[in-house]
């Protein structure tokens, strides 16, 4: 079931009675200990007293020191949200005129935390420091911008890069000492995940690239011989590339012949179970619609058109008859099929 609400039973929470400050815009900013718990409420009614800001619209809050987050209210609107721990970054807020703002925070920093208010807007963003503390990953938020936007900084797209580690928690992805991409935290790089090993098993072997079919027609992980020969793990006899190559057949034979140009349904080239590919290139001044198969071609019943003095290639799996008609009988098509 659906209830309707009546627009006119609504609140009005923030932003009302809003007036004009006399310096226009304007940032107040305030440092906080955050050492411990603490909880602080910001009164902004003697400044407005002044007329020297008016309604706050956005905070700045930099957390990026403090291992606790930070839970923002503001009064008279009960808008509530928290600010992450280690991140900092440009907040909406749905504040009233003269009201207060209230942050709490566990704490757990040695320095302080900082503060601003402004009294417009501003683009919103969170975002990570890049350090020690994050484990030298730069991680990024999603921002004010529009996805592909190559700004980065505060407003940058979100760049979280993160996987699952043996016992199933989410961590962040980093490298090791010799840059291995791993799992931080973990002694074991990111093939005991992803790799051909057990899942918590200290990685023997490289992550998987590719796989090819074995004689079998299964998959299998292709090696290596000690003569550097490309095999499927399961078969004994190497298989050169090079041996592979001079396997594959290549046609040597070509028969050419000219078809007159006509505005009537023509035969270009019959049928060939044999055909390797074909080419057609129609030497006039009026253009070729040729049709593939054995019905006829017509100007309105054809496969493509071949504009004056273009080439056009028969498709190489294509063994069937091709049929032409011209715009006008004006010159050929000289025809090859290689066989």
């Amino acid at each position: 079931m659906v209830d309707s609400v009546n627009v006119s039973g609504l609140t009005i929470a923030g932003r009302i009675d809003a007036p004009d400050p006399k310096n226009g815009q304007v940032a107040i900013q305030k440092n906080l200990d955050m050492s411990g718990a603490k909880s602080y409420s910001i009164d902004f009614n003697s400044i407005n007293q002044q007329q020297q800001i008016g309604v706050i619209r956005t905070m700045f809050c930099d957390n990026s020191n403090n291992p606790s987050e930070i839970v923002v209210t503001a009064l008279g609107t009960g808008q509530r949200f928290t600010i992450p721990a280690y991140a900092e970054g440009y907040f909406p807020i749905v504040s009233r005129l003269n009201a207060g703002i209230v942050l709490e925070s566990d704490g757990g920093t040695s320095k302080p935390v900082i503060v601003i208010f402004f009294n417009y807007d501003f683009p919103i963003g969170v975002w990570y420091k890049y350090g020690a503390v994050n484990k030298d990953v730069a991680q990024k938020t999603q921002g004010a911008l529009p996805d592909g936007s190559d700004v980065g900084g505060q407003y940058g797209n979100g760049n979280i890069i993160a996987g699952r580690d043996p016992n199933g928690k989410v961590k962040t992805v980093a490298t090791d000492a010799n840059g291995a991409l791993m799992i931080a935290n973990l002694n074991v790089t990111i093939g005991a995940v992803f790799g051909v090993d057990a899942v918590g098993v200290v990685p023997t072997k490289a992550p998987n690239l590719f796989a090819v079919l074995d004689k079998d027609g299964k998959v299998a992980i292709p090696t290596l011989t000690p003569n550097s020969e490309l095999k499927t793990k399961d078969v004994d006899v190497a298989t050169k590339l090079d041996t592979l190559n001079a396997n594959v057949a290549r046609p040597s034979n070509a028969a050419r012949t000219a078809v007159v140009a006509a505005i009537v349904d023509t035969a270009v080239l019959a049928a060939n179970a044999n055909r390797k590919g074909a080419t057609v290139y129609n030497d006039s001044i009026a253009t070729l619609y040729l049709a593939f198969g054995d019905a006829a071609a017509a100007t309105n019943n054809y496969t493509v058109q071949v504009q004056a003095g273009d080439y056009f290639e028969v498709p190489a799996k294509f063994t069937g008859a091709l049929r032409g008609i011209w715009s006008a009988a004006n010159g050929s098509a000289y025809v090859t099929e290689i066989s």
